[in-house]
């Protein structure tokens, strides 16, 4: 069984905001795009299929990495005027506000704009409302998404199509203090043992050609930490893996 996780849902909300502003006027799209500032929200466990396709296909929404934890992805998301945020396990929503609205509605009624370009415009106001700004809502995300597939003409199996997943593993540790181990304001990488934060440079240094990466990070709610690698294949994912496994203390 397949789940279309919070990285695919990410994907296919930003695949149909990129389709409706693609559509605008060139001079409409502009302005749209300096007015407003967009964002994809994530972390570091979104897996590295889902970046590569962000960085090469949907180029307009700026990337930006929260630390775990679906509190840490909505205060990033209130910088934007509309942000796209979802963990790995489906946890998220799009954000927007008052401001945005009001925006798009400006845009939508200056002289430039087509009655083409109004009802995108209108479309996308529209699309924006059927979030619930504030906390993720499982039943409008799925509203939503059906939508998205219909008007795409997409199946859920085109959208695991759009990219491919890179094998990868997590694994858990029990530690003597789980506190010496801090981590960035992104969770990516450690702050403090910096020696063990060398170690896992050089590790993932070694599969570099092989797609190799890898963090480490402590459970916020368990006395352990958790090891998150990636890799071309399972084996030298799980190889990565093993080998930072055995750095912890």
């Amino acid at each position: 069984m397949k789940i279309i996780d919070g990285d695919y849902q990410t994907t296919l909300f930003a695949k149909f905001l990129k389709l409706l502003i693609e559509n605008l006027s060139n001079s409409i799209k502009q302005i749209f795009l300096e007015k407003l500032s967009l964002a994809i929200i994530t972390t570091a466990y979104s897996n590295g299929g889902f970046f590569q396709y962000v960085q090469n296909e949907i180029k307009f929404l700026k990337l930006i990495l929260a630390k775990t934890g679906v509190k840490h992805l909505h205060h990033k998301a209130k910088n934007y005027d509309i942000a796209i945020y979802f963990e790995a396990n489906g946890h998220g929503t799009i954000y927007f506000n008052e401001k945005t609205i009001e925006k798009i509605s400006e845009i939508k009624n200056s002289n430039l704009a087509s009655e083409n370009d109004k009802e995108i415009l209108i479309l996308i106001s529209d699309f924006l409302k059927a979030f619930n700004p504030t906390v993720g809502d499982s039943l409008s995300v799925l509203i939503c998404a059906e939508k998205c597939l219909k008007i795409l003409n997409l199946n859920c199996s085109d959208v695991y199509d759009l990219y491919e997943n890179i094998p990868s593993v997590n694994m858990k540790k029990v530690v003597k203090d789980k506190s010496i181990y801090v981590s960035n304001e992104d969770d990516s990488r450690l702050i403090e043992p910096i020696n063990i934060q060398n170690k896992i440079d050089e590790i993932v240094e070694e599969y570099k050609n092989d797609l190799g990466r890898c963090f480490v990070r402590a459970s916020g709610t368990e006395d352990i930490v958790r090891v998150y690698a990636e890799a071309k294949t399972s084996e030298i994912a799980q190889k990565i893996s093993d080998k930072v496994f055995e750095l912890l203390y």
